[in-house]
C-alpha cells in the first residue's frame, strides 16, 4: 500500500508541476495530453530518484522528497518536451 501511495503522490505532483510551468510560460498551443503525460512521467522519474537519495522508509522526509521530486520532475520534463515540440514545429 505504501508503494501505491508513493506513486500516486509522485504522479499527482508531476502533473501539477507540468501544469504549473505551462500556465506560467503561457504554453496554450501545446495539447493538454502532452503536458499531463510529460508531467506525470517526469514526476515519477525524479520522485523515484529523490526517493533513492533520501530513503524510501515511511517518514516525513521521504514523503516530502516524493512530493518535491514529483513537482520538479513534472516541471522539468514538461519544459523539455515542449521545447522539443516547438523546435520540431519550427518555432
Amino acid at each position: 500500500m505504501e508503494v501505491f501511495v508513493t506513486l500516486v503522490v509522485q504522479l499527482a505532483m508531476g502533473i501539477f508541476g507540468g501544469q504549473m510551468i505551462s500556465a506560467n510560460r503561457k504554453w496554450e498551443d501545446i495539447r493538454q495530453t502532452v503536458k499531463i503525460t510529460a508531467g506525470g512521467a517526469g514526476g515519477l522519474v525524479l520522485g523515484q530518484v529523490v526517493g533513492m537519495i533520501v530513503g524510501n522508509e515511511n517518514s516525513f522526509f521521504a514523503m516530502l522528497g516524493d512530493a518535491g521530486g514529483g513537482l520538479a520532475g513534472g516541471a522539468i520534463a514538461t519544459a523539455i518536451i515542449v521545447t522539443i515540440i516547438r523546435k520540431l514545429r519550427g518555432r
